[in-house]
Formats: structure tokens, sequence, C-alpha cells
């Protein structure tokens, strides 16, 4: 292990040392993953609402949320228990026992998985009619909980393989294979005629494609890592002991971010969750760079906190908010101007979820600002204080749905979501500083929004002049355009530190002649397991 690097002063922003470095650059895998996985998603929604319309649409994605719901109690939390006593074993060089925790989570993960999918396939008419007052959501949920034990061994096959210090794995096949899949399989069976059900069954198609790939991936990796060691089945206990107060944790989360819709679905319309839908997942394209960055952020967190580094980390904290801000700021403020422009890519019946877009847009541009202290608190281990945060706000935004939602529909649901978004964030701000004396804000915040005001001003009079005087297709291939050139145009000149920084982990200097090589961070370089489903999702919303 190389020599600690010196404290810096908090705010300071400077080149990582060549460990942290080494460790920050294989983060960049999920940067890039992450960009392309918010592309294909945002590509599978427009295709979806066109091809579907808002009522269809609609049912579908209470379906989606619904098939999430159920993933969460059928994995347990296995999935991070799986991923931390395999890399625990690894580190011990126990071989039955890292086999024993991959093999036995695995297939309690599958099995449990199985149970829940037959409860539900049987039980999707009581679900559809009594729950949801939607008969025509019934069809569909059968085929959906095929997903179930599907999801439940890909995602735990997926943390085995992120437990032996890789992570081109999983960014291959939840990042890319997944979204991907769904959209062709997807796009293809709806546009041959078969409908909402042709949805649900390229929805579930996909997922067996990416089993398919975990499961070579995760075979190929154990010959090479355990060879013929006889799995220890009894490390089961002790998964599920750390599995399931993750469980907590993990539904709190969803309540937070995905159970408006399912809130929506039962006191609106299958329209109303339509709009909702497209603006929602509209408003987390724009945001995908707080999650990818958070994931550059944690190793390097991970080390420092560990080794008391506390001023060092806390100017890697402002460091990495700046560069948040820099990836999110902009494609907000974009949102947030020409919400109507956007919504109207989906089809005819979409303008009229313009104001939701537009609210969930201006909440990403305040959580932008917050930078990554979700992934900080992980870091720091405050796993019941997270849970708290996230289930008192995850019960306020669908309280609020239900209360909102009957009075103004979908746009009553989005104020809802930006509630359930920025309050734990907020709450989480207030605690890192009051706990760990730290808090993400610095300098680099204004002069990266100094760079966005002019842009900002170019839409204001693209609104205000000449929006109903050129044609509206002028929108995209013009405007558009100016606007993110404008922008990039000022950020080597007023945000000069922020942006080489970022350019700095993103594109390493490479000494002449030396050899190069993925890098790959060893199992003790691992982030600790966070309480939520994923150490590196669901932050954006």
């Amino acid at each position: 292990m190389s020599d600690p690097p010196a404290a810096s002063a908090p705010g300071e922003v400077h080149a990582p040392s060549s460990r942290l470095g080494k460790v920050a650059r294989g983060g960049v895998l999920m940067l890039g993953g992450s960009g392309l996985e918010a592309v294909f998603g945002y590509a599978l929604a427009l295709v979806a609402a066109r091809l579907l319309g808002k009522h269809d649409f609609g049912l579908l994605n209470i379906g989606w949320q619904a098939i999430t719901l159920a993933v969460i109690v059928s994995e347990l939390g296995v999935p991070m228990a799986v991923m931390r006593y395999v890399a625990v074993h690894d580190g011990e060089n126990d071989a039955a026992g890292a086999k024993g925790a991959a093999f036995s989570g695995t297939a309690f993960a599958g099995a449990l998985g199985v149970l829940i999918a037959l409860v539900l396939a049987v039980g999707a008419r009581t679900v559809a009619e009594r729950f949801f007052h939607k008969p025509d959501l019934a069809p569909i949920l059968p085929i959906m909980a095929l997903q179930l034990p599907i999801v439940a061994v890909s995602v735990t096959l997926l943390r085995v393989t992120q437990a032996r210090g890789t992570m081109r794995y999983r960014v291959l096949v939840e990042k890319l294979l997944l979204p991907a899949s769904r959209l062709l399989f997807i796009g293809l069976l709806v546009g041959l005629g078969f409908g909402l059900k042709g949805a649900a069954w390229g929805s579930t198609l996909a997922c067996v494609t990416c089993l398919a790939a975990a499961a070579y991936f995760t075979a190929a990796l154990a010959r090479r890592a355990w060879g013929a060691a006889r799995p220890r089945w009894r490390e089961l206990f002790r998964v599920l002991a750390y599995a399931v107060p993750l469980v907590l944790s993990a539904v709190a989360l969803f309540g937070r971010r995905r159970g408006i819709i399912l809130a929506l679905g039962i006191s609106g319309t299958a329209g109303d969750v339509g709009l909702y839908a497209a603006a929602e997942r509209t408003a987390l394209a724009g945001a995908m760079g707080l999650n990818a960055i958070g994931s550059i952020f944690s190793p390097i967190a991970a080390d420092l906190y560990h080794r008391k580094q506390h001023a060092e980390l806390h100017g890697i904290l402002k460091t990495s908010a700046a560069w948040i801000v820099m990836v999110v700021l902009p494609g907000a403020v974009f949102l947030a101007f020409f919400a109507s422009e956007v919504m109207g890519t989906f089809g005819k019946d979409f303008p009229a979820g313009y104001v939701a877009l537009a609210i969930l847009a201006a909440a990403q541009i305040v959580n932008c600002t917050f930078g990554s202290v979700d992934y900080l608190f992980a870091m720091a281990a405050k796993q019941w204080i997270a849970v708290i945060d996230l289930s008192v706000f995850a019960l306020a935004s669908m309280g609020l749905t239900f209360w909102l939602a009957p009075r103004y529909g979908v746009v009553g649901a989005a104020v809802a979501g930006a509630i359930g978004l920025l309050g734990p964030r907020a709450t989480r701000v207030v605690e890192v500083a009051v706990l760990m004396r730290m808090n993400p804000f610095g300098a680099g915040h204004l002069r990266i929004a100094a760079c966005v005001i002019p842009s900002a001003l170019l839409a204001l009079v693209w609104r205000e002049v000449f929006a109903g005087v050129v044609p509206a297709h002028a929108f995209w291939w013009l405007f558009a355009p100016a606007y993110v050139v404008l922008y990039l145009a000022l950020l080597p000149v007023l945000a000069r530190e922020e942006l080489n920084g970022l350019l700095s982990v993103v594109r390493p200097r490479r000494r002449r002649g030396a050899p190069t090589e993925e890098p790959q961070p060893a199992p003790d370089e691992l982030p600790p397991p966070s309480t939520s489903p994923s150490a590196d999702e669901d932050v954006a919303d």
C-alpha cells in the first residue's frame, strides 16, 4: 500500500494521488455505462410511449414498479450480502467460503423469486382490480412475474463478479445489455402489433438475455478464482443474517423513488401514470451524471475515511460535487425551460405533462448541488440514520401523492416526487455538516453556474422571440446545439479548474512506454456495502 496522500485544504481541486487516481479511473466504467444506460432508458420510454399511447404506457409502468417492489422482497438484500462475504472470504483466501456464499445466496434468491412469482401470478386479477382498480393491468402481471427469479439470480451473480474486484461485467450486463435488449424486444414486439402484452414479454425476454450473460461471466470467473473447491453451504446463514436488515432501506428507497408511480396508479388514471412516467424518466436521464460520478467518489471516500484523512476527503467531496454540477446542471436547466418541447417527443398526448417535467427538472437543479453526500454517508456506515431518513420521506411523498393527485393530477404527483427527492438529500447535507463537519458546497458551484447563465438567457430569447416564429423542428437542429456549444465554450474559460480536474480522472496521463492495463481494485479496496439496493443507484431520483 502506498503512503497516504498529504491532506489538502477543504475545497482545493487537485490531481488525485496515484493510488486514488487508479481506483477513481476504474469508476469511469460506471460513468460511461450509466450514460449509455440513460440513453437507452430514455429511448425505450420514447418508443414505448409513442407505440402504446399514454394509457397503455401508464399500465406498463405500473406493472414495472409492482415487479420492482416484488424483486426487492424476493432478493431480501441477498445480493449485497453475497458481495460482502465473497469479498471477505477472498481476502482470507477461503475459496470454499467464497464459493459457498456465492452459490447458496444465488440459490436462495432464485427460490424465493419463484415463490413470490407464483403468488403474484395467481393473485394478478385481485391486485389489478382491487388494489389498482385497473382490470386492464391483470393480463400483463403474470407475464412480468416471470422476471422475479430471473432478476434475483442475475443481480446476485453480478454482485459476485463485483466482489471479485471488477466492475466491467456488471456495467456490461446491467447498464448496457439490459436496457438495449429491452429497447430491442419491446420495440420489436409492440411494433409487430402485440400491444401491451408484447411489451411485457419483451421486458421478460430482456431479463432472460441478461441472466444468460451474467451466468456465463460468473461461471468463468468462479472457475479461475476458486477452481474445484467445494462450496461451504452453511455460509447461507451468515449471508441471510447480514442481508435481512438491508430490505428496510431498500423498501424505503423504493417508496421514495418509485412508490409514487404505484400511489398514482392507485389514486389516478393510467393516463396520469403514463405522463408522470415519461416526465420522471426524462428528468432522471438529465441527472445521470450524479450517480456516475458518485461511483468514482465512493472508493476514494472509502479509502480516505478508513485512513482518517478527513481534510483530503472534504476537498474531494467538494470537487466531486462541482463535477456533478458541471454534468447535470445544464441538462436540468434545459429540461426546465423546454419541458413542453421535450415531452412532445413522446407523442401528441404527452405535452400535457410538461408542468410535471418542469417541476422535476427544477428539483434536479437543486439536487445536483448536494453532490455525493449519500455516498459519503454510506462510507461512514451511518446505516440506521439513512434508513430513517429514507423511510420518513418515502412515506411523506407517497402520502402527498394520495392527497395531491386526485386534486391536481400528474402535477400533484410531481410535487410529491420533488419533495421525496430533495427531502432526504437536504437532510443528508445537514447531517454530514453536523456529524462529519463537511459540506459539498464550494466556489466551483458558482463558477459552473456562471457558465450556464448565457445558455439560460439564450433559452429565454428563444422562448419569448423565436418560438412562435420559426418552425418547431428548428428547435432541435438549431437551438439545442447552440445551447450546448455555448455552455461548453465557457467551461474552459470560467471553470477551468473543475474541468481539468475531471479530465485528469477520465483521461489519465500515461508514462511513455509504460504498459497499460485496466485498473482493477483489489477486494480490500472495494467500498463497503451501503444500505441501499445498490451503492451507486437511485441517488438522482
